[in-house]
């Protein structure tokens, strides 16, 4: 579980943890899962089967850190990390309560923050 990267968005008091190709029991050691509700869950097979890349809300069961988990898969592409990044940007807003604004309101928080968590992504797709 050493390839989990973590990454500190500063402004938002959460942590993106980013990897690739993780097996559902790597993900259920090292975090505690939440379910689009907010409940405690797991991952699961299902969750990844066939995937391109998952996202989950997470707890580090280490550091006790809120954040998002970003899991890629071999078959991910570009599109698949702008697609993640969006869901990951959803989760971190949820969590802290915010929300996201469309374009004529000024929704630049959120853009920055998914081009933030793209580049992250990136960074750990290229290895």
């Amino acid at each position: 579980m050493n390839n989990i990267k973590s990454f500190n968005p500063i402004l938002y008091p959460r942590i993106l943890y980013v990897a690739k190709n993780l097996t559902v029991d790597d993900i259920n050691k090292r975090f505690v899962v939440f379910d689009g509700n907010g409940k405690e869950s797991v991952a699961d097979e299902k969750s990844i089967c066939e995937s391109k890349a998952v996202t989950f809300s997470v707890v580090d069961k280490r550091t006790n850190n809120f954040g998002v988990a970003v899991i890629l898969y071999n078959n991910a592409t570009i599109g698949t990390l702008a697609h993640e990044s969006v869901h990951a940007a959803d989760i971190i807003f949820e969590q802290l309560g915010m929300y996201t604004q469309v374009f004529n309101e000024g929704n630049e928080p959120y853009a920055y923050l998914v081009g933030w968590i793209t580049d992250c992504l990136h960074k750990i797709y290229i290895q």
